[in-house]
């Protein structure tokens, strides 16, 4: 592989585990907030305090896999599934 590519790759590993993690942190927050069926007070403060440690967990994770494609990959099919399961379940935003 080229250094090109694998500048590219790079860079969209940490795309990938900004903005995918921080999607997927969001929708795993409010699966657990509606799961737990909590009031609008209880839900603000469990999401502040989870969803960092969440987030945190998976940049940790997004870096810990050997290969660049398979963590953009993996990051890109959990959203996918995590965001269908919430709209399936009837969320809205």
């Amino acid at each position: 592989m080229t250094l090109a590519m694998d500048k590219v790759l790079l860079s969209g590993r940490v795309l990938a585990a900004a903005v995918g993690g921080y999607a997927l942190s969001v929708v795993i927050c409010l699966l657990l907030g509606q799961a737990m069926e909590l009031t609008d007070r209880e839900a603000q403060t469990f999401n502040s305090m989870v969803f960092f440690l969440v987030y945190l967990v998976l940049v940790i994770v997004m870096f810990s896999i050997a290969s660049h494609k398979k963590a953009i990959l993996g990051m890109i099919i959990a959203n996918g599934v995590v965001w269908e399961i919430w709209y399936a379940l009837g969320g809205a935003l």
